[in-house]
Parts: structure tokens; C-alpha cells; sequence
């Protein structure tokens, strides 16, 4: 059991005024999406100077990302876990 996911009483839910009852695991549903992502180069950074006024610096990079669910074979991303519960 993982040290963020508690004990939880009978129906998965975490007992906070009795914590006697959370002898139990609980009950997951989560979504999770293959992402793909990357970058192209360093950081770069310009200075511009603004007549008058002072000195304009601009930073900018390139990066990009992707859902890639079917390159890598996940057809359903959906996931359920129901852990250590009886009812």
C-alpha cells in the first residue's frame, strides 16, 4: 500500500472521527495518458533597448507535447483499483 493512500474504512472512505474503523484499503479510478513531450535547443535569451525608456529582454525556447495513447498500446486509459474492501 502506497504511504500516500491510507487505510479507509469498509466502503473505501478515509473514518476521520473514528479512526479506529480505517482497517481497510480503498477504492481508485483514475485517468492516465501516455504524454509525450520534448525540447528543441537552449534557452535563448535578446536584448532589445528601447530609446528612452531602457532595455527590453525577451527569453523563449521550443518545446511540444503529445497524447501518444495509440503508439504506445494503451487503448482504454481508464484504470480502477479497488484495494483491501469488503462491503
Amino acid at each position: 500500500m502506497n504511504r500516500y493512500l491510507g487505510l479507509a474504512n469498509a466502503v473505501g472512505k478515509v473514518d476521520f472521527a473514528t479512526p479506529a474503523n480505517n482497517t481497510k484499503g480503498q477504492i481508485l479510478a483514475v485517468h492516465r495518458d501516455a504524454v509525450q513531450y520534448g525540447f528543441n535547443g537552449e534557452y535563448n535569451l535578446e536584448m532589445f533597448r528601447i530609446p528612452g525608456k531602457g532595455f527590453q529582454v525577451i527569453g523563449y525556447y521550443w518545446m511540444g507535447f503529445a497524447i501518444a495513447d495509440n503508439l504506445a498500446g494503451v487503448t482504454d486509459p481508464t484504470v480502477s483499483l479497488a484495494y483491501n474492501v469488503t462491503v
